[in-house]
């Protein structure tokens, strides 16, 4: 990705089919439940998180950490793909699908999906990115499947991961656009987009993320008299 640039490299596909479509409308369905579930999952790092913030946020972050390692030790490839947002590997995932095995795919998946809900709910992890890369990721998964193609897999993959973690459909669309930097894409990400919007609107939001409270035992600080 070159700087002051969101394009990550995918080459200008070929005209869309049936088959694209279908598959982006199935996909979105499935990615928009996953990645909702994921958000669910932050929600409710978070709610553990207050009840002791440090011990709580020193155990999230070993959780998140354990998962970069078992990544690499499981697949060989680097537990930054893991650990960090995926801006950079996402490009590389544009620029080369075929570098990932099918179990490498597999095991990036589960394992940044759990250290990215853990990530949310106690180190503030950014959900734009991961989201992005956890899409991309699934469309390069399916695009052996009759009729869809691995740049229009990424597309509708990413737009549907980013519209379930922002809830920004309009945003999201632009956003993406630009990152795959062709036009052909733009029917299966709005339809991506619309599919798995509608989809998490549709499921349980999860638990409230409390406020945090002063620790235990520690009284507040009387408010000044001085004006």
């Amino acid at each position: 990705m070159k700087t002051g640039s969101l394009n990550i490299g995918l080459p200008t596909p070929p005209p869309l089919d049936v088959g694209d479509v279908l598959w982006s409308a199935r996909m979105a369905l499935a990615i928009g439940a996953a990645v909702h579930w994921v958000m669910v999952g932050g929600r409710i790092a978070a709610r553990f998180v207050s009840a002791h913030p440090f011990r709580n946020t020193v155990l999230c972050a070993l959780a998140a950490a354990g998962c970069a390692a078992l990544y690499a030790v499981i697949t060989g490839r680097s537990p930054s793909e893991v650990s960090l947002s995926g801006q950079a590997a996402l490009t590389q995932l544009a620029e080369n699908p075929h570098a990932w095995s099918v179990g490498a795919l597999v095991a990036v998946l589960a394992f940044k999906g759990v250290a990215y809900s853990l990530c949310l709910g106690s180190l503030r992890g950014g959900p734009t990115f991961p989201s992005l890369f956890l899409g991309g990721a699934v469309g390069v998964l399916l695009s052996p499947l009759p009729g869809l193609g691995v740049v229009a897999g990424m597309a509708a993959g990413m737009a549907a991961a980013c519209a379930a973690a922002l809830r920004l459909p309009v945003s999201t669309v632009v956003l993406v656009v630009l990152m795959v930097g062709n036009g052909e894409t733009v029917p299966v990400i709005v339809l991506a987009v619309v599919v798995s919007f509608v989809t998490t609107e549709l499921l349980p939001q999860g638990p409230g993320i409390p406020a945090f409270s002063p620790r235990a035992g520690r009284a507040r600080r009387p408010a000044s008299s001085r004006p």
